[in-house]
């Protein structure tokens, strides 16, 4: 269920939220135990911001002509890349997710 109360928050004020969750999960992430690269920070941060009613979008994308496999995992707001370079996108393919209900 979603843990969010109260009314929708501003797109500002969820995109700051979203920005500010990111920034947690990644120092979480240096400090954890096993390794947690950008696949399992993505998912807990999409994870994070539906609890909180922010819309988001997973993304996971291949890195075209590389010469050996090159993937990455990031979350979108607002077709804007939390965390990461804007470019993210361009460098690397995002794959189609099958739809979610």
């Amino acid at each position: 269920g979603t843990l969010r109360r109260g009314p929708p928050l501003t797109d500002t004020a969820a995109t700051m939220l979203a920005r500010t969750l990111q920034r947690f999960v990644r120092i979480a992430a240096r400090h954890h135990v096993r390794p947690m690269l950008c696949l399992p920070q993505a998912l807990t941060l999409q994870w994070m911001l539906s609890r909180r009613g922010v819309a988001c979008e997973f993304r996971i994308g291949v890195k075209p002509g590389a010469q050996t496999f090159a993937a990455h995992a990031w979350i979108e707001h607002n077709g804007t890349p939390i965390g990461q370079a804007r470019d993210v996108g361009s460098m690397f393919s995002a794959m189609p997710l099958p739809a979610t209900n």
